[in-house]
């Protein structure tokens, strides 16, 4: 998950390599080309390493097996993100929320008086839109079913 928002260095690098696998036919990396191609755009060996170790930490890069990474769609890690945002603007309103990444549910515990019944259907349907479920409390299904 993302604590900070990725650098240009790091996001220009990202759309290297993505561009990189698109033209080459496949979705993952070998360690050593992505150094390779990255020494040549960002100057040091050094530096390459430093940006790739960081698009593995921050999940735009995932390890399929030892020094093969797979690099991932960002419209998958930028709907990661929205659904944690959403969920962090839920509970500075005050609102109990969590978010299951396994099973890709969002869940709510809240109560009528805390969020109109149409404000919370229409949050479903945002978080839907990002690949999860919105699922209310075992108390509270007035207002959202599965």
């Amino acid at each position: 998950m993302l604590r900070r928002w990725i650098k240009k260095r790091e996001l220009m690098a990202y759309h290297i390599l993505r561009r990189y696998v698109e033209v080459m036919g496949t979705n993952s990396i070998n360690v050593g080309d992505a150094v390779e191609i990255l020494r040549d755009v960002h100057g040091s060996k050094r530096v390459a390493r430093n940006v790739l170790r960081s698009l593995i930490k921050k999940g735009l890069l995932v390890r399929e097996k030892p020094h093969v990474y797979s690099v991932v769609p960002l419209t998958d890690m930028l709907d990661k993100i929205a659904v944690h945002y959403i969920a962090g603007r839920l509970r500075r309103r005050g609102l109990e929320v969590d978010v299951d990444e396994q099973n890709k549910v969002v869940i709510i515990e809240i109560g009528e008086a805390d969020m109109p019944c149409e404000s919370l259907r229409r949050l479903g349907e945002v978080v839907s839109a990002l690949g999860y479920r919105l699922r209310p409390s075992p108390d509270n299904t007035a207002c959202v079913t599965e």
